[in-house]
């Protein structure tokens, strides 16, 4: 599979292992095979991010974000665009600090783990979160919403 590719519909996900600009991800085929697909940074951060100056777009609140871990850190693209600096720190970051949110997203949409192939699918159902009913519910999935608007930035996703 080239890496710009996405899992076949139906593919059940086994596991996924984030390598720093890497993200591999096992799961089995139609005729039973564990296949090994493999997923790189297409835009790594390689500037600070600091709205209004120079190439910078959007206006993310990065304290938002550093507040709950610093392996959340933001820098920018080459076209300016908001980027996890670690996308794999930030990821596991993400799963230790909202882990339920994850698994209430994951369980309710019936979605495979997330990784950078099934980031759109999960921004889908963290967007309107039928499941959450409280104030902090909502907050943990507006700021995993968040989390997946800049993290499918570093895949080109």
């Amino acid at each position: 599979m080239s890496k710009s590719a996405s899992l076949p519909e139906g593919y059940a996900e086994k596991s996924v292992r984030v390598f720093n600009d890497k993200t591999t991800v096992l799961y089995v085929n139609d005729s039973g095979e564990l296949v090994r697909f493999s997923y790189r940074v297409k835009n790594p951060c390689v500037q600070e991010y600091l709205p209004g100056v120079g190439n910078i777009k959007g206006n993310v609140n990065t304290e938002r974000f550093l507040t709950v871990s610093e392996d959340f850190a933001i820098g920018a693209d080459h076209d300016g665009n908001a980027v996890f600096k670690d996308p794999a720190k930030a990821l596991r970051a993400l799963r230790k600090h909202f882990g339920k949110t994850l698994l209430e997203i994951r369980l309710q949409n019936l979605l495979p783990g997330l990784s950078p192939i099934t980031c759109k699918r999960y921004k889908q159902a963290a967007f309107e979160p039928a499941w959450a009913s409280t104030d902090s519910e909502k907050q943990d999935a507006a700021f995993v919403l968040g989390f997946l608007d800049i993290y499918e930035n570093s895949f080109g996703t």
